[in-house]
């Protein structure tokens, strides 16, 4: 049983030493105190209303029918008594102050509206399943898994979400040569080993940031999430892991999973960063040595900037 359900491959994926060492050597970085509530505690507070949100409106038709004062109460609803799944009632914990608590609760309403107005302007669904439990195989590796959501799209076929509680602030790169998010792909093949499970259409990221929301998707077709969706019609259907079809894109995902899971389970641990970024934001840099060997950017300068010096550090590298 893989440690972390999907974490396991997507830090695999990430790079290899940092899996290896926070999986398997329990390596972590010290946290810092932080006043009010903890980002964890302010994600599993808007998952657990829209849990208890999508239980009670099984339906775009249903969302649609509620008339505004009504659906504000059912959200008030629903992150109050996200309040007290998450945490218990709020009013025991002496470590978080009543100001904090109304603020958290008040922009987890906010959000949650956001969410509903948005979810609107799709075409109709309805919602299968709401954090989903799934023990899957993945070649030789077992994980235990949790999916947001499951919708059931008009016309057939399912669409896999994951809520991120914050703003999109890089691209999904679905055909990369390592394509991400890995934890979509991870639940793509768990769903795909369910003989009970219907073809899966579509995989999404629904990013609740503090300004707006939006999907991030890809798809058999464009637009099934709103207009966010990549699909085999899309100009931007390229890349050098894209095949010619969402069926042969699907094997392709499923496949790259299966090495990712394989490479954990052997203990591939070499120092294998996805881009600088991956170095920049890793506290085990000091173990495996090999920020050192990087001329690190900027925090300003452009991403790609930063990708290409890795990228000509590890050429350097290989030719030495």
């Amino acid at each position: 049983l893989l440690p972390g359900g999907s974490r396991s491959l997507e830090l695999q994926d990430t790079c290899g030493f940092r899996a290896f060492a926070e999986l398997r050597l329990d390596a972590q970085a010290f946290e810092a105190a932080r006043p009010g509530i903890d980002k964890r505690e302010r994600g599993k507070l808007i998952h657990r209303a829209l849990q208890e949100f999508w239980q009670q409106t099984r339906t775009h038709s249903e969302l649609a029918a509620l008339q505004p004062q009504a659906l504000q109460n059912r959200i008030a609803d629903c992150v109050a008594r996200a309040g007290i799944a998450v945490s218990g009632p709020y009013a025991t914990l002496d470590h978080v102050a009543a100001r904090d608590r109304r603020r958290e609760e008040a922009r987890a309403r906010r959000q949650l509206r956001r969410a509903c107005d948005y979810e609107l302007k799709r075409s109709a669904f309805s919602v299968v399943h709401t954090e989903l439990s799934i023990a899957a195989s993945i070649g030789a590796a077992k994980l235990r898994l949790r999916i947001d959501r499951i919708d059931e799209l008009d016309d057939a076929g399912w669409a896999l979400i994951d809520y991120k509680s914050g703003e999109a602030t890089s691209g999904n790169h679905w055909l990369a040569e390592r394509p991400r998010p890995v934890q979509l792909l991870v639940y793509l093949a768990a769903m795909a080993a369910l003989d009970s499970a219907e073809p899966v259409e579509a995989l999404a990221s629904l990013h609740l940031g503090r300004k707006y929301t939006r999907f991030k998707a890809i798809g058999a077709r464009a637009g099934r999430l709103l207009d966010q969706t990549l699909a085999p019609d899309a100009r931007n259907w390229r890349g050098p892991n894209a095949a010619n079809d969402w069926q042969a894109q699907r094997q392709l995902w499923i496949r790259r999973v299966g090495t990712l899971a394989d490479a954990f389970l052997a203990g591939v641990a070499a120092p294998n960063p996805l881009n600088a970024l991956s170095c920049r934001h890793c506290a085990l840099t000091a173990l495996c040595r090999r920020v050192e060997r990087l001329q690190f950017l900027d925090e300003d300068d452009a991403t790609l900037d930063a990708d290409a010096a890795v990228d000509a550090a590890v050429d350097a590298e290989d030719a030495s």
